[in-house]
């Protein structure tokens, strides 16, 4: 007996939300990941650019939240992208 993939939809278990939000906290995951690397490596200047303000924490907050939200929704954009490709509507 073959075992079916919880990440397909053709399975009876298969939860599309509990789908969703799990590579939704991947991809922001990601993003996170991204930022702080980005920030690490200095690239642009912008980690000193960012220090040298009044408001550390607001810019990198906000450098960190759209990142998060641009990485989470590709990630998930994709996963749902690979899981349903190849199948008729």
């Amino acid at each position: 007996m073959a075992r079916r993939v919880v990440d397909d939809p053709e399975n009876p278990d298969f939860n599309g939300v509990g789908f969703i939000i799990s590579n939704y906290l991947k991809g922001a995951a990601l993003g996170i990941a991204f930022t702080v690397m980005f920030l690490a490596a200095d690239i642009g200047g912008l980690r000193t650019l960012a220090a040298g303000d009044s408001n550390t924490f607001v810019a990198v907050a906000v450098l960190t939240t759209l990142m998060v939200l641009t990485f989470a929704a590709l990630f998930t954009g994709a996963a749902i992208m690979l899981t349903f490709s190849g199948r008729d509507p």
